[in-house]
Order: C-alpha cells, then structure tokens, then sequence
C-alpha cells in the first residue's frame, strides 16, 4: 500500500502502542508463527499508527493496522518498524479504511470477514463522495476488490453485493457459524430484512448448540462400538471384558452390554438422531 506525506517512517516498541478493537480477533498460533519468521528472516513490514495527541495508558501511539507483526515483535522483545501520522491528520473512518486495506491483502478471512472489509471499504468511497457509486466507479471497486482478494472480478462482483445486501449487524452475528460460507452469506441475501437473518442465525447457533450438548452420548457409543469390535475380533473373555468395563462410562458400558446381548438401552442415541 502506497503512504502519502502526512505517514513518515520511525521505530516502536510494542509497549508504545495502544491496540483498539479489531476487524479481526487475535490469532495466538499466527502470532508465533510470524515471530519464527521474522527472527529468521530479520525483516519487518513497517505497520501503520497514529502518534496521540493525549497519551492512552501510558501509549503514545494507536495501532491502525499490523497487530500480529506488533504482537510478534513483542514475543521477541524487538522494536518494529511503523508509518506513523498525527491523529488530526487522518479523516474520519480513514483508520478504519487502511485497517480493512491491509487485512484485506494479508489475513485470511472468513467469508463474512472478507464481505464486512469490503464494505467498510466501499461505504468509505460513497461516503467520500457523498453519493452512490456510479457503474463505472463501481466497476473500478470491483476490480481493486479482485486485486486484494486474488479472487476473479465475478467473485469479486458477488463479494461487492454481499456488501451492499448485508448489514454490519448480520456480518458480525453470523461469524463463527455453518452460515459464514458462499452459499450460507447467499441464503441470508436472499432473505427480505435483517430481522429474518438475524432469526435464521439464531436458529442456527441453537442447532449447533445441541449437537454439542448431545456430542458426548455419541462418542461414548463410538468409543463402545470399538471396544465391541476388538471383543469380536480377538475373542476375549469375560475377564478381559470385565476389565474393559472398569475402564469406560457407566453409558458405554451400558451400551456395549445391550449391542452385545441385542438389548435396546433407554435414553440411547444413534448418529442418526
């Protein structure tokens, strides 16, 4: 990305910076791997801060984008490279805007992730402008949303009207569900109002909620059909199967009691509940 005059390069400590809330969440395993890296390669991509007109804790500086290089070089111990500009020199939401720029081509993202960063940067060129893109300024948002992503201009094209069709609200209620792929940010377009998407979510959360809650039944009947299957396999005795009992739950015992004498056991579940 391209700096203007008001960015002028210097050197930070992690200790220096202030980090706000974030597009997108911290992820410790990437944070680990980046610092490997830069101890091995010895090279830093300078990150993006404003210099605060009043100090926030002690920090003298905001972070606008490069958390994970920030976080890595704390890990190490090392300063960092960053393009630093004065807070009053940045329009408002211009923080935001470069922050989404550089996730954009750096992170990988959710399909949700990628929708809400493209959104912020193309209500960012309305707002500008004051005004609603035209065709043409719309095709050029498209083709810089190609670019960034690495993606072709019809998946960029969709990325664009997923942006334009779903609210903030959806974007970050969504994440972290089934819904946050292609076809689930399709479905939720296709519906006439947030208030239904917001309910197709909720349904959704409440499904995978249950699963979970019903997820230890079928693995005790998993881990009882194995043992069941090394019973028949190896022919063991009533001792060893004694033994194998003193190991496993009261319900995998149960369960493999009833799978061997043919008895259906109350309360038991199969993987087609």
């Amino acid at each position: 990305m391209t700096m203007d005059a008001r960015f002028r390069l210097t050197e930070l400590s992690p200790d220096e910076i202030v980090v706000e809330e974030r597009l997108v969440a911290l992820r410790e395993e990437h944070v680990l791997d980046l610092a490997m890296h830069i101890e091995r390669s010895r090279y830093i991509q300078p990150i993006l801060a404003v210099r605060l007109a009043q100090p926030v804790g002690g920090a003298a500086y905001r972070l606008i984008a490069g958390r994970h290089r920030t976080e890595a070089c704390r890990v190490l111990g090392w300063k960092l490279p960053a393009l630093v500009a004065d807070e009053g020199e940045l329009a408002a939401g211009e923080e935001r805007l470069l922050e989404a720029l550089e996730n954009a081509g750096r992170l990988v993202l959710t399909h949700a992730q990628k929708v809400r960063h493209e959104q912020i940067i193309l209500r960012h060129y309305e707002e500008q402008l004051g005004r609603p893109l035209t065709r043409e300024e719309r095709a050029q948002r498209v083709e810089d949303a190609a670019n960034r992503n690495g993606v072709k201009p019809r998946s960029a094209q969709i990325l664009i009207h997923r942006a334009e069709a779903l609210s903030p609200e959806v974007l970050d209620a969504v994440k972290g569900t089934s819904l946050d792929t292609h076809k689930g940010l399709e479905l939720l377009a296709s519906m006439r109002d947030d208030v239904a998407r917001l309910a197709r979510i909720a349904r959704e959360r409440a499904r995978a909620e249950r699963e979970e809650r019903r997820r230890p039944a079928r693995d005790a009947q998993r881990q009882a059909a194995a043992w069941i299957l090394e019973i028949l396999e190896r022919g063991l005795g009533q001792s060893e199967i004694a033994q194998i009992a003193q190991m496993l739950p009261l319900t995998t015992v149960r369960l493999l009691q009833a799978t061997l004498t043919g008895e259906r056991v109350a309360g038991g579940c199969s993987d087609d509940d």
